[in-house]
């Protein structure tokens, strides 16, 4: 849980929540780790499981900020700023369409079975 506390210091707007998207992993999906998540107020998103698509990796994370930002020059921070709010807001709604796309396949297939 020393993620949280880390992720709880950070600056975000006011009143906005922690989210946490992990995998279905073993450790993860444990009731000890759901219980202390729960007593935290973490709202959790679960990783659908074999969805390579919405792996979290770096590379991909940042190849895309790398190409989004090649040659570009920012005079002010506030344009730094607004560029990677703009370019993670994307990309968080892009994982979360990907996600209830995925998680709607994961459903019909196995109410197909």
């Amino acid at each position: 849980m020393n993620v949280y506390h880390a992720a709880h210091r950070l600056p975000r707007p006011r009143g906005s929540e922690l989210l946490l998207l992990y995998e279905n992993a073993r450790p993860h999906t444990a009731l000890k780790t759901r219980q202390k998540l729960h007593i935290l107020g973490i709202q959790v998103l679960l990783h659908p499981p074999y969805s390579p698509a919405l792996a979290p990796t770096d590379y991909h994370l940042f190849r895309s900020l790398q190409n989004l930002l090649a040659e570009q020059k920012f005079h002010h921070r506030k344009a730094v700023e607004k560029r990677l709010d703009d370019f993670f807001s994307l990309l968080v709604s892009g994982v979360l369409c990907e996600w209830n796309r995925s998680s709607s396949f994961a459903l019909a297939r196995s109410h197909s079975h």
